[in-house]
């Protein structure tokens, strides 16, 4: 059985998302976040990754003819692992290979955890990168908002193409939109003035999923959650 281990407010919210949606049984191994925000540090040492970080989810699996517990990090080879796996149906695949369609996916897949790192480094160094209001701006227009600027127009145009539809534009989601969902969300918290209509559409038709609302749940709430969601 699939354990994830689930740091609040995280990016394993996008894992937890895609196991509601395969609808396979799993369990959740929780862990709360510290007052100043900082994970635990039971994070490290319950975690069955040298790496001790989160998402991290453990199975069994056949390798070799021999049942083994893996263990995997990173969400990008989480989704992967897990899709490929579970969804036997092909649900949550781009069936025709080097279409438009599995070329967005690919993509966005890919260049979700690029854009994440984009809006945590914009949100860092305004809070930390200058101690006065005049050098904040001057951080946001030099370093932080021409690239976060460029890469919300890019999403922005694909998500109004597709009608704000799936990344792939797919009638289900996709690898891209389990991992574009928390870096979006996260964009519409902290630069709220760069969320498009287009974008704004898309977070509130995931978080409006009944497998969505379902993880929320069996984790005790999620602070990005939208409040017209």
């Amino acid at each position: 059985m699939v354990v994830l281990h689930h740091l609040k407010d995280s990016r394993a919210q996008r894992i937890l998302w895609l196991l509601e949606e395969l609808g396979i049984p799993y369990e959740i191994k929780n862990y709360s976040r510290l007052p100043d925000g900082r994970s635990p540090p039971e994070l490290r040492t319950e975690n069955p990754s040298p790496l001790g970080k989160s998402p991290t989810i453990t199975d069994t699996h056949v390798i070799d003819s021999k049942e083994e517990t893996i263990t995997l990090v990173e969400s990008g080879a989480i989704c992967e692992y897990l899709i490929t796996k579970y969804d036997t149906k092909g649900k949550f695949v781009v069936s025709q290979r080097l279409s438009q369609a599995w070329i967005d996916n690919a993509f966005y897949t890919h260049f979700a955890e690029e854009f994440a790192r984009a809006v945590v480094l914009a949100y860092v160094l305004k809070r930390q990168g200058a101690t006065d209001e005049e050098g904040a701006h001057k951080v946001e227009d030099v370093f932080t908002m021409p690239v976060m600027k460029k890469y919300t127009e890019m999403i922005e145009q694909h998500l109004a193409k597709t009608g704000s539809n799936w990344f792939a534009g797919q009638s289900d989601p996709t690898s891209a939109d389990f991992m574009m969902i928390v870096p979006l969300e996260n964009l519409i918290l902290r630069y709220p003035n760069l969320a498009g209509p287009s974008i704004r559409e898309y977070v509130k038709r995931a978080q409006a999923r009944t497998s969505y609302r379902q993880g929320v749940e069996k984790v005790g709430g999620y602070s990005l959650i939208l409040k017209d969601a």
